[in-house]
């Protein structure tokens, strides 16, 4: 991003110029640019997997700077005064601030293993030991036009191209059929019923 404006290059200018001190990572026409903001940024890419460094720690720098200058001319241009910027602000901000109650709490309560074994077994409860299967099917207005796709799949037709053709589900017909992994007590009695008989591959034999 390059803003064409004289002010900018002032702004470069006076942070080579200005001294630093040890609480600030540079100066800025006047504005010190906090070391705290700079190891904020450097703990935030380090847990995201880069390495701290030298070469990071003046990336981080040089960035930190180059945000500054920019921020500067937003504000000469009155751009944090308008109303939609204010309230992505407090979003972010509300944001930001969510995420570190949300960490400190975890920090402060860490589960032992007893309860994450607890916790694990009643999941295990509350699903049942319910198998999920990957399922297709093709849904057609009555009987007959099933047994008439059962019988072109028989002789040789491609499912999912006749899922494709035939089907009324708007959502899988134009997948081939394809339900996606799923436990068949999610759906009606009949069909679930029907595919619990089936094994891999299989076909139901009537409608």
């Amino acid at each position: 991003m390059i803003l064409k404006s004289p002010r900018l290059w002032v702004a470069a200018a006076a942070f080579a110029a200005a001294p630093a001190f040890a609480q600030n990572i540079a100066v800025v026409n006047g504005t010190p640019i906090p070391k705290s903001r700079a190891d904020a940024m450097v703990a935030q890419l380090v847990q995201q997997g880069q390495t701290d460094s030298p070469q990071l720690q003046q990336a981080v720098r040089q960035e930190l700077v180059n945000r500054e200058i920019l921020m500067q001319e937003a504000i000469r241009r009155g751009i944090p005064n308008r109303a939609d910027v204010k309230a992505q602000v407090a979003v972010a901000q509300q944001t930001v601030v969510l995420r570190a109650m949300i960490e400190d709490f975890l920090k402060k309560n860490q589960p032992t293993d007893a309860e994450v074994k607890a916790r694990y077994d009643d999941l295990v409860k509350g699903v049942g030991g319910n198998r999920e299967y990957h399922l297709h099917h093709i849904l057609v207005d009555n009987e007959q036009q099933a047994k008439d796709l059962i019988a072109k799949i028989k002789a040789g037709a491609k499912f999912e191209d006749l899922a494709k053709q035939y089907s009324k589900d708007p959502g899988s017909g134009k997948n081939g059929g394809d339900l996606d992994w799923s436990d068949p007590k999610a759906y009606v009695p009949e069909f679930a019923a029907a595919a619990q008989k089936l094994q891999k591959g299989q076909m139901t034999d009537e409608p």
